[in-house]
């Protein structure tokens, strides 16, 4: 069977290209296969875009390098999702610009039925991120704090930071 799937082929140029859906049977245990619904672009895949990571060859693998995505769960391999559950998940190889894609039963979560999707539920893996690394800053309370590029994830550590650490205040 054949899906659609985005490929970088040279910097700031995508191609629309088919291949083949992936294989759950051949691609491991506990593994899911995943349509997205929602994609993230993170800063540390800008370069790829951009033609920034000189070590990386022209064209890119098909669907990289997105790693951020949002979808429904088509098949599984892992008792820990049914098909139909809507998850966050990592791609496998970073293969989120593909129509599906293959991912780590380990390296997904399982999002409430009850969530509304709005395209927001894309932000959870970087504001993740963020939330990690400032619970290992310890205490930054009448501290002065650099935050180095302003992508989202560095939103993200402003507003957090801003807000003492605490993600529950709305300020």
């Amino acid at each position: 069977m054949q899906m659609k799937a985005l490929q970088v082929i040279h910097p700031r140029k995508f191609i629309q290209t088919q291949t083949v859906v992936p294989d759950l049977k051949t691609a491991g245990a506990e593994r899911i296969l995943v349509q997205p619904d929602w994609v993230s672009m993170c800063g540390s895949d800008i370069p790829f875009f951009t033609g920034s990571k000189r070590h990386k060859p022209y064209p890119l693998p098909i669907g990289a390098p997105i790693h951020e995505c949002v979808g429904r769960v088509i098949e599984s391999t892992s008792s820990l999702f049914q098909p139909g559950d809507r998850v966050i998940a990592v791609p496998e190889r970073d293969q989120g610009l593909s129509e599906f894609f293959v991912a780590q039963a380990a390296k997904a979560a399982k999002l409430p039925a009850d969530l509304n999707d709005n395209g927001t539920t894309c932000m959870i893996q970087p504001l993740s991120t963020v939330l990690n690394a400032v619970d290992r800053l310890g205490d930054v309370e009448g501290k002065s704090v650099a935050v180095i590029g302003l992508g989202s994830i560095g939103l993200f550590f402003c507003w957090l930071l801003k807000n003492g650490g605490n993600a529950d205040r709305g300020d």
